[in-house]
């Protein structure tokens, strides 16, 4: 099972059907995609300045490990650990960089695949509703204070 974000766009109201139509549904973790082809999916996600990260550190670390004269398997290691740094962050980077672009995650939900993953998420969508004028929302509600236990007790009284 994964973790699903549904990103639409800041100006969506909550119910409305036709702000699926540019919905994107977003997979949370690792990619193995990103992992094979590293450039090539930031670019295909049009992720240009994570692409041009991604580049100057591949390129980066070739060069650190050719100057500072690293065996071809140690260097051979530290390129497939940035590789999985990258795969491992490349779906964070780009719902980072959808809510930067105006689309920011609306919904999350737990599933199996993407398919049963979409209807769970376009069900919640179109379920909701925007309350009506007039109608002010619940304050947030604040945890009550409790002592604190553990490593930092409650200050004793000087004598």
């Amino acid at each position: 099972m994964a973790a699903y974000a549904l990103h639409l766009d800041q100006n969506a109201r909550p119910g409305e059907g036709a702000a699926l139509e540019r919905a994107v549904v977003l997979r949370d973790g690792f990619s193995w995609w990103a992992l094979v082809f590293q450039p090539l999916w930031f670019l295909w996600h049009r992720l240009w300045l994570a692409a041009l990260v991604v580049i100057v550190a591949i390129a980066a670390l070739a060069v650190t490990c050719a100057l500072l004269n690293v065996t071809a398997g140690a260097t051979l290691t530290a390129q497939f650990a940035l590789a999985l740094f990258f795969a491992h962050e490349a779906n964070a980077i780009r719902a980072f960089t959808l809510a930067r672009r105006g689309r920011p995650a609306v919904d999350t939900v737990i599933a199996d695949d993407r398919d049963s993953a979409e209807a769970r998420l376009f069900e919640r969508w179109l379920a909701r509703r925007q309350a009506p004028l007039g109608v002010a929302a619940a304050p947030a509600m604040r945890p009550a204070h409790a002592p604190v236990v553990g490593l930092f007790p409650e200050p004793e009284a000087r004598r």
